[in-house]
C-alpha cells in the first residue's frame, strides 16, 4: 500500500506575506493661540474675580452720589463738568483696577501659563491691555451718563444740558479718557509686577504729583499743562477744573495723554520680553 508522501512547497521567505506598515504621519507642532483666544483668555481672567467687579460698582457709585450731592447744594450756580467732578475718583478706581488685574497674574504665578500657552510676549500684554481699556471705556461712559442723569434729576434751573459740541465732549469723553489710563495703568502693572508697588505708584502719581509740579519756580505752569493726568481732564473737562490757564487744543490734550499711555506700554513690552516671568 503506497502512502502519499508529497508535501506542498515552502514559500520562500520572501513570498511571505507581511502586514503592511501603517503609514506615520509626519509630527506637527503644536497649535499655538490665536488672537481671539488670547483675548477669551483675558477676558474670561477679568471676569472671572472679584476685584474687578467691586471696582466697577465703586466706579458707577462714588460719581453719582457726588454729582446728586454738588448739583442739589449748588442751585444755579451749576455746570456739567461741576456735577462731574465725581469722575476724578472714579478714574482712580479705573487705574486700582487696571493694575491688579496685570499685578494679580504675577502674585498668583498664573502668567507663566499664559505665556507657556501663548510665546508672544507682546501680543499677551497688548491683548490684555485691549480688554482692560474696553471696559474702561464701558465704565467711563455708564458712570458718566449716569452721574449726569442723576444731576439733571437734582438741577431745578435746568442749566444741565447737553447743547453743544463741548457738553458731549464732557460726559462722552470720560469713556476715551479712562481707556488710556487704564493703557497706563496695565503699562506700570507689568513693569512693577506687585500691588503694592503699581497701586500706589499711579494713585500718587495721579493724585499728588502732578499737583506738586504746580509749585517749582518758574517752569512749574508750563510742565503742568504738558503732564498726562492734567490732559486727561483738560479733553474731557473744563480748565477751570485744573487751573491751566493756556491748555493744549482739545485734540492735543488727547493725543498727548495718547502718547504717554502707548509710550509706557512699548516700554513694559520690551521689558517683558528681556526678563523672566
Amino acid at each position: 500500500m503506497s502512502t502519499d508522501t508529497r508535501t506542498e512547497p515552502a514559500l520562500h521567505a520572501s513570498e511571505d506575506p507581511q502586514p503592511a506598515a501603517a503609514a506615520v504621519p509626519p509630527s506637527s507642532p503644536p497649535r499655538r493661540p490665536g488672537a481671539l483666544s488670547v483675548f477669551r483668555s483675558e477676558w474670561i481672567k477679568l471676569r472671572s474675580t472679584r476685584s474687578p467687579w467691586w471696582c466697577m460698582l465703586v466706579a458707577l457709585v462714588v460719581p453719582m452720589t457726588f454729582g446728586a450731592l454738588i448739583t442739589a447744594d449748588s442751585g444755579e450756580e451749576i455746570a456739567i463738568f461741576f456735577s462731574l467732578a465725581g469722575m476724578q475718583f472714579a478714574a482712580a478706581v479705573v487705574l486700582v483696577l487696571a493694575a491688579l488685574a496685570v499685578t494679580g497674574e504675577y502674585r498668583y504665578g498664573t502668567i507663566r501659563t499664559t505665556l507657556q500657552a501663548q510665546p508672544s510676549r507682546a501680543r499677551v500684554l497688548w491683548t490684555k491691555a485691549a480688554v482692560i481699556a474696553g471696559v474702561a471705556f464701558l465704565i467711563g461712559e455708564l458712570a458718566a451718563f449716569a452721574t449726569y442723569g442723576v444731576s439733571k434729576f437734582f438741577d431745578t434751573a435746568g442749566r444741565l444740558a447737553l447743547r453743544t459740541a463741548d457738553d458731549w465732549r464732557m460726559v462722552a469723553g470720560y469713556g476715551v479718557v479712562y481707556a488710556l489710563l487704564a493703557v497706563i495703568a496695565v503699562a506700570v502693572g507689568s513693569l512693577v509686577r506687585h500691588p503694592a508697588g503699581a497701586v500706589p505708584l499711579l494713585l500718587i502719581w495721579a493724585l499728588a504729583v502732578e499737583n506738586l509740579v504746580l509749585l517749582i519756580p518758574s517752569v512749574g505752569a508750563d510742565i503742568y499743562r504738558l503732564l498726562p493726568f492734567v490732559n486727561g481732564t483738560l479733553f474731557a473737562g473744563d480748565p477751570m477744573i485744573t487751573g491751566v490757564t493756556d491748555p493744549l487744543s482739545t485734540l492735543g490734550s488727547l493725543g498727548l495723554l495718547a502718547g504717554v499711555a502707548f509710550g509706557l506700554l512699548g516700554v513694559a513690552t520690551a521689558v517683558l520680553k528681556r526678563r523672566d516671568a
